[in-house]
């Protein structure tokens, strides 16, 4: 464990047997066709429209009610000491979902349940084009700073690191990586474009303490916000749709079907890009009802970037429910 309390990380190789994985990964492709057969859309639409479920997902929960207490029992003999779950994620990458994931601190983005550190478990072989680990050695014993939005300012990256700091953390199926909850990270491109499923669990050190934590401050159009914003701007776009439409009679997916026919009949109105539009309010659609229905989330923001350069920038000009002339959150 010295490597761990040293530099922030540690590759826990041999970690899980190939045989749960690949049990656990059965189970989580079933899950996902469920899923996706509830939405009436493929499994690969699915996952492209999301690619992250929360532990209270039923995607999630056959990996952890089989997986969790052979985790917790080996980690607690790792460490010595108690600790217990605090929360898990199943995270994957796709043909499509190949974005890269900008540096951050987990634990700024969990104020009301922090977490000491987290165990990453491949559930493939992660060489290093298929998007593997990236971590800043050492850099979890600096103070934890505001929960980065890094899909804001337009979804770029505003933190830069020099290179030669960077890890990059290839690891091996049946290998692991635990890494403390404030040590900068990432995840690189996955420029093979191969599935790449991760299980991520967050755990607590019982008795020891937290350090402080700021506020999460939402920027004006990123990751804390961008969700509900979006659906906002289309509400209040409905004015210029018909002016006798009454939004709050529409549910989120009627208003998205009535904002896909409207760019259907009129193809060139307003500057809008209306088969990009079009294209991805479908997939909104998709991720929200997903959301709801079975507490998945976007693991890029890629949607709600696409959509806000193809629509909502063009809708927003006419509201002006974001002033985009206001400073940065920065």
């Amino acid at each position: 464990m010295q490597n761990f309390y040293q530099n922030g990380f540690s590759i826990l190789d041999d970690f899980v047997k190939e045989s749960q994985l690949d049990l656990c990964l059965n189970m989580l492709k079933r899950s996902i066709m469920n899923c996706a057969d509830e939405l009436l859309v493929s499994s690969d639409k699915y996952v492209n429209c999301t690619g992250r479920w929360s532990n209270q997902s039923s995607i999630v929960k056959p990996v952890s009610n089989y997986l969790d207490c052979i985790l917790q029992k080996k980690l607690s003999l790792l460490f010595n000491k108690k600790i217990r779950l605090q929360k898990s994620n199943v995270i994957c990458k796709t043909a499509s979902l190949i974005d890269a994931i900008p540096f951050h601190q987990d634990i700024s983005y969990s104020k009301n349940s922090p977490y000491h550190f987290s165990l990453w478990l491949p559930f493939s072989d992660v060489d290093e084009y298929s998007s593997p680990l990236r971590v800043i050695k050492s850099s979890h014993h600096s103070s934890v700073m505001e929960a980065v939005d890094f899909w804001f300012p337009y979804f770029i990256d505003k933190h830069q690191f020099n290179e030669q700091k960077i890890i990059s953390l290839p690891v091996a199926k049946t290998s692991a990586i635990i890494f403390d909850s404030k040590m900068w990270h990432g995840s690189d491109i996955n420029t093979k474009r191969k599935e790449r499923f991760a299980y991520v669990t967050r755990w607590v050190i019982e008795n020891e303490d937290f350090p402080a934590i700021p506020d999460v401050s939402p920027s004006l159009f990123g990751m804390f916000n961008c969700g509900p914003l979006s659906i906002e701007i289309l509400q209040k776009s409905i004015i210029f749709i018909d002016k006798n439409i009454d939004y709050t009679s529409y549910n989120t997916s009627q208003l998205i079907d009535l904002w896909i026919n409207f760019l259907q009949e009129n193809p060139y109105i307003w500057g809008i890009n209306h088969v990009s539009a079009v294209l991805t309010l479908r997939k909104l659609d998709i991720l929200n009802k997903a959301c709801d229905l079975h507490y998945a989330g976007s693991i890029s923001g890629e949607i709600y970037k696409t959509l806000w350069y193809s629509l909502l920038s063009h809708l927003n000009d006419k509201i002006q429910l974001i002033n985009l002339n206001e400073p940065y959150n920065v």
